[in-house]
């Protein structure tokens, strides 16, 4: 047997633009590019059989925070490509951390070279404000004109509706987006309020304020024909139409809600909060 002849063998094809989309097939791989698929492959080499439940093209991370420079100790850029690729991941998008804000094109050159570093493609977003502080913006048209395809200032900050509304009129010129929470973090409210954070005593974060966040983006966009991406969204959105506002969820919002809170795991405490 070889790594390099792989069978995945009755797995399910989750990929809108293939004719296999929905099927339960096998799939044949020879150094690493799809050879066949199809039912019952017999392949006529030695070859590794992989279990596994479905097959999709690589996932995208909208907003990523991991290896930043000068936190090389708590994980190095080597580290953070292996756990993308290990997760399914093909591209990541990276916010400056706030230690380290990418508001000159030096920085966000910088930024961008940290991450060029290994096999997983890596797009830094540039820092909206000068050190995050969402007041003076930075250098947004020597940024876009570097190459940056976004500005955000990382998930802890939220931008005062009256700046990201003018943001937002500002990059529209250079079609560029902005990125950003619709809440900032709460942590003394870690789950959706209802009947599971009565049964844990502990405060709830209620839906209808995210609600209320995404309506005022919605209204912000409309106002400003500008861009703008919310990359983990935990309420409905099927309703949203609009061609510049971009919404997106997290792996983690998809798979639980908040019974995964009952056994106090840490780690499904996520902002925005599972539902």
């Amino acid at each position: 047997m070889t790594a390099q002849h792989i069978l995945f063998k009755s797995v399910r094809i989750t990929d809108a633009e293939s004719s296999f989309n929905g099927q339960e097939v096998d799939v044949w791989i020879e150094e690493g590019i799809i050879q066949d698929i199809g039912p019952r492959l017999k392949p006529s080499e030695p070859y590794q059989t992989v279990d596994a439940t479905c097959i999709s093209p690589v996932w995208v991370d909208a907003w990523n925070h991991g290896a930043a420079p000068k936190e090389e100790h708590r994980q190095s850029v080597a580290d953070w490509h292996e756990d993308a690729l290990a997760a399914g991941l093909g591209l990541v998008q990276v916010s400056a951390a706030d230690h380290n804000p990418a508001h000159e094109v030096s920085a966000w050159e910088g930024l961008r070279s940290h991450y060029a570093q290994g096999p997983v493609v890596c797009i830094p977003l540039a820092s909206l404000s000068r050190d995050h502080s969402g007041e003076d913006f930075s250098d947004l048209l020597s940024l876009a004109e570097a190459g940056a395809c976004g500005f955000s200032d990382g998930p802890n900050h939220v931008v005062r509706p009256e700046r990201l509304e003018l943001a937002l009129r500002y990059l529209s010129v250079q079609t560029k987006a902005v990125w950003t929470s619709l809440q900032k973090p709460m942590p003394q409210k870690p789950v959706h309020e209802g009947q599971i954070h009565l049964e844990l005593g502990v405060k709830g974060s209620p839906a209808w304020e995210e609600e209320q966040a995404l309506q005022q983006a919605i209204a912000l966009v409309q106002a400003s024909g500008g861009s703008l991406v919310v990359p983990v969204l935990s309420v409905p959105a099927e309703h949203v139409r609009s061609r510049n506002l971009v919404l997106g969820t997290s792996a983690l919002h998809l798979a639980f809600d908040e019974h995964a809170l009952m056994g106090f795991e840490t780690r499904y405490k996520q902002w925005p909060v599972l539902r």
